[in-house]
């Protein structure tokens, strides 16, 4: 069964800056909201959004933090 994952971009990249990482898993298959996710991968300022999402929904940050400036 594939997992529907939920994929945020960094700052000022395309919606399908992340697309590699489905074309290179084969059990993930990408949606458009966060409701029909069953995770969450977010990079860099998409990793904070990520955060923002409800608790149930499992993340994955790359190169992110919790706060972008001061």
């Amino acid at each position: 069964m594939k997992r529907r994952v939920l994929l945020l971009p960094g700052w000022s990249f395309p919606p399908n800056a992340l697309d590699r990482i489905v074309e290179r898993i084969g059990f993930l298959d990408a949606v458009n909201r966060a409701e029909d996710a069953d995770l969450a991968i977010g990079w860099s300022l998409g990793g904070i959004r990520a955060l923002l999402l409800p608790k149930q929904i499992p993340r994955v940050l790359i190169a992110s933090s919790a706060r972008f400036c001061g």
